[in-house]
């Protein structure tokens, strides 16, 4: 059985994703006592759950022959 495995597309892409958006969580987290972080959490959920969304479904759109 030959199945191909094409890669990640666009890894760097990714890897933003995921860094700023742990970096605006871990940002959020130092400051909760100094001022509201509403904005700063929710950019940052949405850049987490972007990359994790991108990682998992990355293979599902391209052409395997098998």
């Amino acid at each position: 059985m030959n199945i191909k495995r094409y890669g990640v597309d666009a890894p760097f892409a990714l890897l933003i994703y995921a860094v700023f958006g742990v970096g605006l969580l871990w940002y959020a987290y130092v400051n909760r006592l100094n001022y509201p972080i509403g904005i700063e959490t929710t950019i940052g959920i949405v850049l987490v759950l972007g990359a994790l969304i991108f990682f998992t479904r990355n293979d599902s759109g391209k052409v395997q022959n098998i």
